[in-house]
């Protein structure tokens, strides 16, 4: 079972680390927003040098330049527009320039992250394999909403996933061996591929992307192959869900959201489906 920090001695820590979480949550915003749109440019480069195409002179465009500004009316924004949660709430939502709505999913990332950065210090404290689940946390965050937006989870970003999980077990900071994180990777991708090769064969239609198998074999290396179940349990039943609840019962539905959920909700939840427990 998790064993909570007595919280009357820590709360001047838990504080630093949630302000933390909020600003790494506000550069994840950034970091969700551009990186799909990096690599679209560095593919398109890639494939007119293959072509000899001669390349267009665009500006630079990366996770600092340019800087920050409104998408709608393009204006630069000022430090104090970016201040995590607090800008959002004293703007109401707004643009200060345009006045046109920010999406109320810019302080709903930051605030995640600041949770999702405090959760594992009050169960484990400060040690390597909370700072590890802060890790594992920022990357699903990013695969999560680059996957609601453009229906794709990249590899690049799975396998970061992958291999800090397999790097967190070799150190011996992680409640799994490696060759348990091993075996959790290998049975979580050939579980979803089979489901997937499975379903095709029978429906003839495509049922999940290969980044989904990728990702769940991913978060084998953290939770175990013995715990993968608890994960399609949760991210099955959520997705069903929200299907239903959405009405969008044709349309595709990005499956790595849930993924990510039912991992993570493993993670930091483990005391309550008696998994993982972590002696402090």
């Amino acid at each position: 079972m998790i064993q909570l920090k007595m919280l009357e001695n820590m709360p001047f820590i838990f504080v630093v680390i949630f302000i933390f979480g909020l600003v790494i949550g506000s550069f994840l915003n950034v970091v969700i927003y551009r990186y799909p749109k990096m690599l679209e440019h560095a593919w398109r480069l890639e494939a007119e040098n293959e072509l000899g195409i001669p390349s267009k002179k665009t500006e630079r465009f990366d996770f600092i330049l340019p800087p920050s500004h409104c998408i709608e009316c393009q204006t630069p924004l000022r430090f104090y527009d970016k201040i995590p949660l607090l800008s959002w709430l004293y703007l109401k939502g707004q643009c200060r320039f345009c006045r046109k709505k920010i999406g109320l999913r810019y302080p709903a990332v930051e605030l995640f992250t600041g949770i999702a950065f405090t959760l594992p210090v009050i169960f484990w404290g400060l040690s390597f394999w909370s700072m590890a689940i802060m890790g594992c946390s920022v990357l699903l965050i990013i695969l999560s909403l680059i996957d609601v937006d453009h229906l794709w989870l990249p590899n690049s970003l799975n396998y970061a996933l992958l291999w800090l999980g397999l790097l967190v077990a070799l150190l011996g900071y992680s409640p799994l061996n490696l060759s348990q994180a091993v075996s959790g990777v290998m049975i979580g991708y050939f579980a979803l591929w089979s489901l997937y090769w499975g379903f095709k064969f029978l429906s003839g239609r495509e049922g999940l992307g290969s980044g989904d198998f990728l990702l769940f074999g991913a978060l084998g290396a953290w939770v175990g192959v013995q715990n993968l179940i608890y994960v399609a349990l949760i991210s099955s039943f959520s997705g069903i869900l929200f299907t239903l609840l959405s009405g969008r019962t044709k349309d595709k539905i990005p499956f790595g959201i849930w993924l990510a959920l039912g991992g993570w909700s493993v993670l930091l939840f483990p005391g309550f489906m008696g998994l993982l427990s972590k002696s402090t």
